[in-house]
């Protein structure tokens, strides 16, 4: 779904109907909305200090025309008052424009990453899966970064430029309109020297944005494998990685330098002549009487402020007309992949949970798992799946969670499909605990309470108890106040899987499901804590997928899954008799004991 997207993105963007800009500006102006006064404020402030500039340039020509060459200096300090009233104009405008824009571009900033960590949070974990974390990761810090800037940074300070331009147009132009159509002629060198850069630049950036992604990806994973990488004594390969990965950005970026500075030795000539021109022109008009020395200086300096400012409108130009890219690359990252849940609140008891007639499959290319599976959960009852690995019993539980939705049929609560109910009213009765469960770099306390306000002390140690994890973290130094290492390193496995138990019971959802959320614990550890789980969560729905039987066997209703059907059903000691599939599951795990 992501491939498709990102293809369709360019289509969209350049496409004669405009629906991709479209598109895009309906994503952005919610966002962009209640941010207009201040947007706007800050071009007009932007614009009061481009002005307190111009008037402060223009100075010279009062001081040289009216006071040196007159010398008429009782004029001189009401000039300087003057020149250092449009100076403070320039410098407090200035200054405040740089607030506002910083102030715009950070609250932009939090408005579109709040909107894109909740788009990603809605995307399918199918796709979650199959990015890169470090991708996710240069989408936030590079392209978003990126885009936000554009709006709330570039855009009023291209407008703050093409006022200057026009200004200098005008001052230029009412010394000498000879002088500035020159300058106008070498500004449309510089314009072509920009077409024929440009592109070249921002193809060049755009190569050295993608290596700096890549590096990117290649720390953080990096940084996250470490612990194996010393394990496995492969420091130096990673480091090999490392510099791979870097040399590659390095080049780009040097490369990108190369191509600035070709740039530069064939623009910085045209200046010099520009120049140069005025210089010598100017100065023949001076000694002819047709300028005066003060209006001399000042065609001089708005000559090369606005050779300057045509070169830097074009490229902000450019750039903004690119930013439409930048900003489309981002949407359609996220834009037709999220998974949205129904309108339909939950309000109602739970009555029945089934899957009817599922087809589901890995992609389209691969062989389909589920072929119309249909299953009846009983309430209220502890219901396992067992099986050989890959029969889809992890895959059923991903069903029941909507984290994945089958191609055809339908997983039913109360007879409607899952996805016609409100996602959130669903999440808030069911809840899952992983093999491999998150935890939080923080306290045990908040891994526990995981988001929940309002939990007592008293309830987050009754489910450490339940989880038998309690006399643990008291005997800790900080107790439930000790900080864990990222992800929960500096715990064990079990360790990690009870915390993660604990922080489920504490929530006390309708239906639990544990995806072998005990399979790092002893056995004997195993067996206390299904005992007091399974006395705390009598007579509440509790779906369990365990390859080690044992945790099992105490189960209302086992159902043996293979190849994605359902091959047998019923009680332990049912399947033991009549369950030839699962006597030989059964078997084979005493067999390795």
């Amino acid at each position: 779904m992501t491939n498709a997207a990102n293809q369709t993105a360019p289509a969209e963007t350049t496409g004669p109907t405009g629906r991709g800009e479209v598109g895009i500006v309906a994503w952005l102006w919610p966002h962009i909305k209640p941010l207009l006064p201040m947007l706007v404020l800050s071009v007009a402030v932007l614009l009061l200090g481009r002005l307190g500039l111009v008037l402060a340039l223009s100075t010279p020509k009062v001081i040289i025309d009216d006071v040196f060459v007159p010398g008429d200096y009782g004029k001189l300090p009401l000039i300087l008052a003057y020149l250092v009233g449009s100076n403070l104009l320039w410098l407090c405008a200035q200054m405040a424009g740089l607030h506002l824009m910083f102030r715009n571009e950070q609250a932009l900033n939090y408005s579109l990453n709040a909107d894109m960590m909740e788009r990603i949070q809605h995307k399918p974990m199918a796709e979650i899966r199959g990015e890169r974390t470090g991708t996710y990761v240069s989408l936030f810090t590079n392209d978003l970064r990126h885009a936000v800037s554009m709006m709330a940074t570039a855009a009023p300070r291209w407008i703050q430029e093409v006022a200057g331009l026009l200004m200098a147009v005008y001052i230029v132009g009412k010394g000498s309109p000879l002088i500035l159509a020159s300058v106008l002629v070498f500004s449309v060198f510089y314009i072509m020297l920009g077409k024929k850069y440009g592109p070249l630049l921002r193809l060049m950036s755009k190569e050295v944005q993608g290596n700096k992604a890549k590096l990117v990806v290649q720390i953080e994973e990096g940084i996250t494998s470490t612990r194996e990488v010393v394990a496995f004594n492969r420091e130096e390969w990673e480091l090999r990685r490392y510099r791979s990965a870097f040399r590659s950005y390095f080049d780009k970026v040097m490369e990108e330098g190369k191509l600035v500075n070709r740039q530069m030795l064939q623009s910085d000539p045209l200046r010099w002549l520009a120049n140069l021109l005025v210089l010598g022109y100017g100065g023949y008009e001076t000694m002819q009487g047709h300028m005066s020395v003060g209006l001399l200086v000042i065609v001089y300096q708005f000559s090369s402020s606005l050779l300057a400012s045509t070169e830097t409108v074009y490229h902000m130009t450019m750039e903004l007309s690119g930013f439409m890219g930048v900003v489309e690359r981002v949407r359609s990252f996220v834009r037709n992949d999220e998974q949205k849940g129904g309108g339909r609140r939950l309000n109602e008891p739970i009555r029945s949970l089934s899957l009817d007639r599922v087809d589901f499959s890995y992609g389209a290319a691969k062989r389909k798992l589920f072929d119309q599976l249909s299953l009846n959960l009983p309430l209220g009852k502890k219901i396992a799946l067992v099986g050989a690995s890959g029969g889809g019993k992890s895959t059923i539980l991903r069903l029941l969670i909507d984290f994945e939705r089958p191609a055809s049929g339908a997983v039913k609560l109360n007879g409607v499909p899952l996805g016609e109910w409100d996602a959130s009213d669903w999440r808030s009765r069911i809840c899952i605990v992983f093999q491999e469960p998150y935890l939080l770099p923080d306290t045990i306390r908040v891994n526990i309470a995981f988001g929940r306000s309002g939990i007592g002390d008293e309830h987050i140690e009754e489910a450490c108890r339940v989880a038998h994890i309690h006399e643990f973290i008291a005997g800790l130094d900080k107790g439930y106040d000790t900080v864990l290492g990222e992800r929960g390193i500096t715990l064990s496995g079990g360790q990690r899987q009870r915390i993660a138990l604990a922080r489920a019971i504490v929530r006390n959802p309708e239906v639990l499901i544990l995806d072998e959320a005990t399979s790092a614990l002893d056995l004997e550890t195993e067996r206390k804590v299904q005992a007091a789980l399974d006395e705390r969560r009598r007579g509440s729905t509790t779906i369990t997928v365990a390859h080690r039987l044992s945790t099992v066997q105490n189960a209302d209703v086992i159902y043996v899954i293979e190849d994605g059907e359902i091959r047998e059903r019923g009680t332990h000691e049912q399947l033991l008799e009549g369950g030839p599939i699962y006597r030989k599951l059964v078997a084979g795990q005493l067999n390795t004991r």
